[in-house]
């Protein structure tokens, strides 16, 4: 079962996972906002420690697999951010 840590650190993790799901379905946010990758990747690197501590390889290659997924799509999220506001200074100078 684990210790209280590791039951917390689990329900943080999975708290953090439903409402990004909850975000993304129900609020029309999706995999384009920051914030839903960002809880999306901690929650699930989170629940893979909690898996890892409880030698449930099958829980914890899972929650890896969707936290590592969850980080490639924020470095995506956080390059289009970068560009954009690259963007964005180069049109009002532009407009200078």
């Amino acid at each position: 079962m684990g210790t209280t840590f590791e039951m917390a650190m689990g329900i943080f993790g999975l708290t953090l996972l439903l409402a990004a799901f909850v975000m993304g379905n129900f609020w029309g946010r999706g995999q384009h906002v920051m914030h839903y990758q960002i809880m999306n990747f901690i929650g699930g690197f989170v629940l893979a420690w909690y898996a890892f501590q409880l030698r449930n390889w099958v829980f914890a290659t899972l929650e890896g697999i969707w936290g590592a997924f969850a980080l490639a799509n924020l470095v995506i999220c956080v390059q289009a951010k970068v560009k954009g506001a690259k963007g964005d200074s180069l049109k009002k100078k532009a407009h200078l």
